[in-house]
């Protein structure tokens, strides 16, 4: 029986140039193999399979959409450059063998093994997530220290949708479709409970094939929900703070004790020094083991390595936060421009609208005019020939027809 442990990770950002092994892009990567084994399983372009998925979906869309500032000429590009949505998600699949102390087991499992149950594991993803449309699957071997682990790409996709596309890009709405034809309840996100489905059925997946799993390794490191890793930051973060402070004491204290001179006594062995120095250095002395003391209990909570962890997790925050900024502005700009072609449109209207009262007092005018002279010319028709008269009734009465002349509304008496 064979130990092992089992990582999944879900991230956002994907390299398929990395995965494939681009030449170009593994030589500026010292930690490759470059004759170490890799296997491409399945490999699609995003953007083709973006056409093949959301075509149909995204014409049906712009066939309804009057405005044509509302119409996506390419879906692909759109989501590209959301600030909300991600093109496709990559997730690190990984089988080690460790023991329970994160390090390399005697009776660790096969790296052979591990690459066969990766490959199993794709057949069961794909069997049991038809809305996440695989695009990439890669298994490297080539990476130094590290037994193999897949790459998984792929696209979400939701359908049914009432509000925009019919059928796009969601990783929330893909989930919570397929848990609920799955008949599938949650207390958690629909992320954070898909992925610990992900993790059970890594685990399952390998104790089925006979090979003990140990939970709560990985690099020596147990495994913490998102919420608690967060809280533990915080308290880590607290925890910085109190060493800074512990240090800013002590440096306080040292520069206001006074300085000590010493010299040779008379016997030329050792140093000298007044009581007051000597007080000053003790006070000195003692401040230095409280504040060791301090940082050291603080060290044994949390290791150097859980506090790196901390300070870059904080910095990924101030990343996020500065790219949820931009994501406002970009919304408030796109209001004012809007707003400006509203008032825009609305001083067009304007325009129109006195054109027409102004085309309209002019056609009124010419249809008095047009009045008079079809009176003047019935005056002077007597004085004419027969068939001549019969030819301008003929020519008056298709003016009238035609609406040139109003017909006047007689009173009644």
């Amino acid at each position: 029986m064979s130990n092992c442990t089992i990582t999944f990770h879900l991230g956002t950002t994907l390299s398929q140039a990395h995965n494939v092994r681009d030449p170009k892009v593994t030589a500026k990567e010292p930690h490759i193999d470059p004759n170490g084994q890799h296997e491409t399983l399945i490999h699609k372009s995003v953007e083709s399979e973006y056409k093949r998925l959301f075509d149909e979906a995204l014409s049906e869309y712009n066939k309804k959409q009057k405005k044509p500032c509302r119409r996506i000429s390419n879906y692909y590009e759109h989501i590209k450059s959301s600030k909300e949505h991600h093109t496709c998600y990559e997730a690190i699949i990984g089988l080690y063998g460790k023991d329970e102390y994160g390090k390399e087991s005697i009776s660790a499992i096969e790296r052979t093994e591990c690459t066969r149950m990766l490959k199993e594991y794709l057949k069961q993803f794909q069997a049991q997530n038809p809305q996440l449309h695989v695009i990439g699957a890669y298994i490297h071997a080539d990476e130094e220290g590290k037994y193999p682990h897949m790459h998984l790409d792929f696209i979400p996709v939701a359908q049914g949708n009432k509000n925009g596309l019919s059928k796009k890009v969601s990783l929330k709405g893909a989930l919570q479709q397929q848990f609920k034809s799955q008949n599938f309840k949650f207390s958690a996100t629909a992320q954070e409970a898909w992925c610990e489905i992900q993790r059970k059925n890594l685990q399952e997946l390998a104790q089925a094939q006979g090979h003990t799993v140990l939970t709560g390794v990985s690099g020596g490191r147990k495994h913490v929900h998102t919420k608690l890793y967060k809280a533990e930051i915080n308290t880590v973060k607290k925890q910085v703070d109190a060493k800074l402070a512990i240090h800013e004491e002590l440096l306080e204290e040292v520069a206001q004790a006074s300085p000590i001179r010493a010299k040779k006594n008379f016997f030329g062995h050792g140093y000298t020094i007044s009581a007051q120095q000597y007080e000053n250095l003790s006070k000195v002395q003692a401040i230095a083991q409280v504040a060791s003391q301090k940082l050291k209990k603080i060290e044994k909570t949390h290791n150097g390595e859980a506090l790196k962890s901390a300070l870059e997790e904080l910095e990924h925050q101030k990343i996020e936060l500065n790219s949820k900024n931009r994501a406002v502005i970009g919304l408030q700009n796109e209001l004012k421009t809007e707003r400006n072609l509203r008032i825009l449109k609305e001083e067009e209207n304007k325009k129109l609208v006195s054109e027409l009262q102004k085309t309209k007092l002019s056609l009124n005018q010419f249809q008095e005019v047009l009045k008079t002279a079809v009176k003047w010319i019935e005056l002077v028709m007597t004085s004419l020939k027969p068939d001549v008269q019969k030819n301008i009734r003929e020519f008056i009465t298709k003016i009238k027809e035609a609406g040139f002349i109003r017909k006047t509304k007689t009173r009644s008496r």
